[in-house]
């Protein structure tokens, strides 16, 4: 009877903590997902609004840039990719945002005064834009700070390790919306096997 119990809470523990990491994914994919679609709009919008401006060539290639580095964080996030690396990249993504910030705040100064070009049509929307990415931004970046403190143990004395809690393989599988593997429980001989392809144990009765 203790054993069958020790069994059936050891699996259950384990399925919590395996939902737990999908849902972590999925969430973040989602986020990751919207953060890259706003990125390329936001691309697009500059280029309808701010061509005939001097800072256009510098405004249009930064937020190229950025737009690409989210879509990456996108393709890392779907498909669980390093969490360091993500984490990395975030922090680089928000660098840039805020210095497109500036250029557009520059840019706009010069368009008001009536210097360095003009606009073309209401850029209201712009800045509702670029405040929804900055939300969504600050929002994954905390997320994915949050999964990284919770997979790498970190020490007082010698910094973090680089070694992970468990090592998140990539589970895609040939379509966009697989997120994730299925957790199973195999009774074998004489033991139970409980796993997701991701993380497994076995135990001996």
């Amino acid at each position: 009877m203790n054993a069958a119990r020790t069994i059936l809470l050891a699996t259950a523990a384990l399925l919590a903590a395996s939902n737990a990491q999908a849902a972590s994914y999925e969430h973040i994919d989602r986020l990751a997902l919207q953060l890259a679609g706003q990125m390329n709009e936001l691309t697009e919008e500059f280029s309808t609004h701010y061509r005939h401006t001097s800072l256009y060539g510098h405004l249009i290639n930064d937020a190229r840039d950025a737009a690409r580095l989210a879509d990456h964080i996108h393709e890392l996030a779907h498909y669980r990719g390093n969490i360091s690396h993500m984490r990395d990249d975030l922090n680089r993504l928000d660098r840039e945002f805020h210095h497109l910030e500036e250029v557009l705040g520059q840019l706009n100064r010069q368009v008001h005064y009536g210097y360095g070009g003009h606009a073309h049509g209401d850029t209201q929307h712009v800045f509702y834009l670029m405040h929804e990415v900055e939300e969504n931004l600050h929002h994954l970046r905390d997320d994915i700070e949050e999964m990284y403190r919770s997979r790498y143990r970190c020490y007082n004395h010698g910094g973090c390790s680089t070694q992970p809690v468990y090592k998140p393989y990539p589970v895609y599988q040939g379509g966009h919306g697989n997120h994730g593997g299925h957790a199973g429980v195999r009774v074998n001989g004489n033991g139970v096997t409980v796993g997701n392809g991701r993380v497994s144990f076995r135990i001996g009765f």
